[in-house]
């Protein structure tokens, strides 16, 4: 089957890794949820509540308006903190600054830390309307401890390009180890390439089953350029 990662194989596989810069465990869900505030009627809202670690604001760049992010200390204390979108705040908060405010999802408070411009919808991973700690935000019974799938996904953000090499490798040295562990099991975990540069992550194929190849796609934009360069050479001439 494929699937995301359960949090302790994904921390096992990738967070322990000491070629990148940060490694970041978040998790993405969309939900409709009571979006309030205290002195605001509440209406259903279906957002984006992404449940990410401390160090998501280090690999992913967010401009913060106001505010800061949550830090590993509110992280690992599990504190019902968010960070909300600009669109977020000027719903609820229309020309005052809501840092240190409250916001209700679903009935449950949520201290507000920090402002963020909005981002693109482009930007799959790191998009959303509301971001908390994912250790707020889950129970002690979420995970099967013997399953390696869940709910997270990773992003690792590598001090330069140059490293992209070791960190497969490195990577791939942590995968066969849990792999002997596993096969008690009669469990493979199979990573198809992982981790994907930004490029193939966007533009490689959508299931998980398969090897990532580039080159059809870098066809296709190669002959589009062509095509498009042809025009007015031709109008030109």
């Amino acid at each position: 089957m494929s699937s995301s990662w359960a949090e302790w194989s994904a921390k096992e596989l990738f967070k322990e890794l000491k070629s990148p810069e940060a490694v970041t465990l978040y998790s993405l869900s969309w939900e409709t949820k009571i979006l309030s505030a205290p002195g605001y009627k509440g209406v259903p809202s279906r957002v984006r509540f992404t449940g990410t670690d401390a160090v998501f604001w280090k690999v992913f760049d967010f401009k913060f308006i106001s505010g800061k992010p949550y830090d590993e200390a509110m992280f690992k204390s599990a504190m019902n903190v968010v960070v909300i979108s600009r669109t977020i705040a000027k719903r609820f908060f229309a020309g005052t600054d809501p840092v240190g405010k409250e916001v209700l999802l679903g009935c449950k408070p949520y201290k507000v830390v920090g402002v963020v411009k909005e981002v693109s919808s482009l930007a799959t991973s790191a998009f959303a309307d509301i971001w908390a700690p994912y250790s707020a935000l889950k129970s002690a019974n979420d995970e099967d401890p013997g399953r390696p799938m869940g709910d997270f996904n990773v992003a690792i953000l590598a001090r330069s390009s140059s490293d992209f090499k070791t960190i497969h490798a490195e990577a791939d040295r942590r995968l066969a180890i849990m792999n002997k562990k596993m096969a008690k099991d009669s469990v493979r975990l199979e990573s198809y390439g992982r981790p994907y540069t930004q490029e193939e992550f966007a533009f490689g194929p959508k299931f998980s089953n398969e090897m990532i190849d580039l080159r059809p796609y870098k066809l296709k934009v190669a002959a589009l350029l062509i095509i498009l360069l042809l025009i007015p050479a031709i109008n030109l001439s």
